[in-house]
């Protein structure tokens, strides 16, 4: 969600809970927000001081970054295709190149897991298919990964990450099914703090 304080902040709530799992402080003037990647890790935000701006999710205390800086007022940004965002500038329409990103990349929980709870990993790549991989937990101690697929996989691939009872920290590894080769990793942690997310859908 877009705040619209002054300066506005991006906030993340997870909706089963409604407690916010991350926020991201001083977006500027931010008039409108869309996600930045398929992976649903990434927020670009329009400034109408004249800026786009991407922030990470996955690291809500690093700054955001400014994208396109010095243009007239920004009143919309969309993601028109992976590593491209269609942004209203004055009276145009741009199209904005985005970073370019990594081959895989893992929807990772923005807040630790509470013991034995669970999360849905997101998966995003536009040169591996979601289906030909594999996860594990390292060290395996840290959990297990389910690789069933319900209906949504197809739009929307994902696996279930089921955090065991023991607090720490802990790396997802994603491998290519076929060849074994490690393509993607991302780290997570497990707490037995009462404020940590108790599972996301």
């Amino acid at each position: 969600m877009l705040s619209r304080t002054n300066p506005a902040v991006v906030q993340r709530t997870e909706l089963a809970t409604g407690v916010s799992a991350a926020q991201i402080a001083d977006v500027g003037a931010g008039r409108d927000l869309a996600w930045a990647d398929v992976a649903g890790t990434q927020i670009a935000v329009a400034d109408n001081a004249g800026r786009i701006l991407l922030a990470d999710l996955a690291d809500p205390g690093t700054p955001p970054v400014p994208l396109l800086d010095g243009v007239k007022r920004v009143w919309a940004v969309a993601l028109a295709k992976p590593g491209t965002l269609v942004a209203g500038v004055g009276d145009e329409v741009l199209l904005v190149d985005l970073p370019t990103a990594p081959d895989l990349l893992l929807e990772m929980p923005a807040a630790p897991l509470y013991l034995s709870s669970w999360a849905t990993i997101g998966i995003a790549s536009t040169t591996l298919d979601p289906a030909d991989l594999v996860f594990r937990v390292e060290p395996p101690v840290g959990g297990l990964v389910s690789h069933s697929r319900d209906a949504t996989f197809g739009d929307r691939p994902a696996v279930l990450l089921a955090a065991s009872a023991i607090p720490g920290s802990y790396k997802l590894i994603a491998h290519h099914a076929v060849t074994g080769d490690e393509v993607a990793g991302g780290e997570f942690t497990i707490t037995d703090s009462g404020a940590a997310s108790t599972g996301r859908r």
